[in-house]
């Protein structure tokens, strides 16, 4: 692929907003002008058949150089290794020598290329058409058998796991059974029926377990508070009338000008005369 603003054929500059098309088959840049002796020289061999506005251009340039057989082998490669390794695979400025009809490149004529190429045009455009629906008809095959593919190994998978599955099973039930097996050993032997019914009121026994244990705590924080009740009513009296009695002892000694033991220390009464005590006895008494 040449430079993007060289003209690949007949090597003319392109302006920045000059029109210029560029080959889908080699990548290459050319002019409007050169790019249908392009596609006949250079692209013959695609391999899609030939269309009628393809062929009657073919013949109007071919009118144009004589009409000599050697002509026609020069416009179209396809029969001549020595040509096709020519013009097929390396561009070259000379190869519209001897063709009358091909104008060089104007800048100024870019619209009247534009309505004279119209037609080559159109037919490039049918013929892109054309490849696309090849394309598209050939890309659906394949992907209609990678469809069937993957099912099929998506049933191969599907079939590899739903086994895999059913072995694991198989294998818990063995693991379990000899775990039981095991337990027999040290357990009393009991019919299946009370083995099952051992494990459906597993659930049931916790619960009662649970709330019977509850209540007996419950109980017996309830017996010891009764019982410090009645204590405390049984010895309330005798243990007033202790402290009542002291009391008054006290209060005499210390109207008796004594020495009593109070609050942890000690202290000295004030003596009282004869009447004072005597009414002050009468009171507490």
């Amino acid at each position: 692929m040449g430079s993007p603003s060289v003209c690949n054929e007949c090597g003319k500059k392109f302006k920045v907003f000059g029109s210029k098309k560029k080959c889908k088959h080699c990548m290459d840049v050319m002019c409007k002008s050169c790019y249908p002796a392009h596609l006949e020289l250079k692209h013959t061999h695609v391999g899609r058949p030939m269309r009628s506005g393809r062929r009657r251009v073919s013949l109007e340039v071919f009118d144009a150089t004589g009409g000599s057989e050697q002509d026609l082998q020069f416009l179209s490669p396809v029969g001549t290794p020595d040509l096709e390794l020519e013009y097929g695979d390396s561009p070259s400025p000379d190869v519209l020598d001897g063709v009358d009809d091909v104008e060089p490149v104007s800048d100024d004529d870019d619209d009247d290329d534009d309505v004279d190429d119209y037609g080559v045009d159109e037919l490039d455009r049918e013929d892109v058409d054309d490849d696309d629906d090849i394309v598209a008809s050939l890309g659906r095959r394949p992907s209609i058998e990678e469809e069937e593919t993957q099912y099929r190994e998506f049933q191969l998978i599907q079939g590899a796991v739903a086994t895999w599955a059913l072995k694991e099973k198989q294998a818990k039930k063995r693991l379990q059974r000899r775990l039981d097996d095991s337990y027999l050993s040290v357990s009393p032997v009991l019919p299946d029926a009370w083995r099952e019914c051992e494990y459906q009121e597993c659930g049931v026994f916790a619960v009662g377990y649970a709330v019977a244990t509850t209540l007996v705590v419950w109980a017996f924080f309830a017996l010891a508070f009764v019982a410090f009740l009645y204590v405390r009513r049984a010895l309330a009296p005798k243990l007033n009338g202790d402290l009542l009695a002291q009391a008054v002892e006290d209060i005499l000694a210390y109207s008796a000008g004594e020495t009593i033991h109070l609050n942890g220390d000690d202290v000295k009464g004030k003596k009282r005369n004869f009447n004072e005590t005597i009414e002050l006895q009468i009171a507490l008494k």
